[in-house]
């Protein structure tokens, strides 16, 4: 009878055990190297320019991947009111989300940035460019735009030769850093993909809920204005 308990009583402190280890769903989840792109352009355009873009900055990593969350119409373009529900069902999915524009919030993009803010009240990680207003529509502070009103999302910069803003450019505190592009992809929001992508490739480096607060921490620390990449992500 001893031996007997003695087995039983192993057999259930190994199951325990094992059961402690393995990894949750969750964890799981939050350990893929997923970026979902939303982006505002049909979709043939999206199709023949962002997966081109990451797939050059992916090179080095095989477990990196893009998924397009953006809903489409019959004819290819973005279906807006379906936005919300797409960001929804990706949530269990999509640890991190690249918004491929920004713009001045309004009333025709409260559901967007309503949806947006439910992202990262969940914990999930949302990265965008500072953008600058559609058409030629005047600029303004970054606090004022789809972004800069969602509480945890990391807004780039884009600088341009002389290392400045462009003249329309959304500017303001909220913004985490902004880069140099190389000269061909100036100007396209180039140093925010630059950015994600980097992200992506590192991103099990550390607990994915730790990754906002690391990178205010290293822009705080740091001695520049704006921060370069590698002072974000070296160890």
């Amino acid at each position: 009878m001893k031996a007997l308990f003695y087995l039983i009583s192993g057999a259930f402190l190994s199951w325990t055990l094992a059961a402690q280890s393995a990894p949750t769903k969750t964890e799981d989840f939050q350990k893929m190297q997923v970026l979902g792109v939303l982006s505002r352009a049909p979709k043939a355009d999206f199709e023949a320019k962002m997966p081109p873009l990451f797939k050059e900055q992916f090179a080095a990593c095989a477990k990196c991947e893009l998924r397009n969350l953006t809903p489409y119409d019959a004819e290819g373009n973005v279906d807006w009111k379906q936005v919300p529900g797409a960001l929804e069902a990706a949530s269990s999915q999509v640890p991190v989300l690249f918004l491929s524009w920004n713009d001045v919030a309004s009333e025709k993009n409260k559901e967007l940035v309503a949806a947006l803010k439910a992202w990262t009240a969940k914990g999930l990680f949302l990265i965008g460019p500072a953008g600058e207003p559609e058409g030629e529509g005047p600029s303004h502070a970054l606090s004022r735009t789809m972004l800069g009103q969602v509480p945890d999302a990391m807004i780039i910069g884009e600088l341009n030769e002389r290392e400045s803003f462009p003249k329309r450019s959304f500017y303001g505190p909220e913004m985490l850093t902004a880069l140099k592009a190389p000269p061909d992809l100036r100007g396209d929001n180039f140093a925010a993909v630059m950015f994600a992508s980097r992200l992506l490739r590192e991103w099990n480096r550390r607990p994915s809920t730790e990754w906002v607060s690391h990178f205010r921490a290293r822009k705080s620390l740091s001695k520049r204005i704006w921060p370069g990449l590698d002072e974000f992500f070296n160890r």
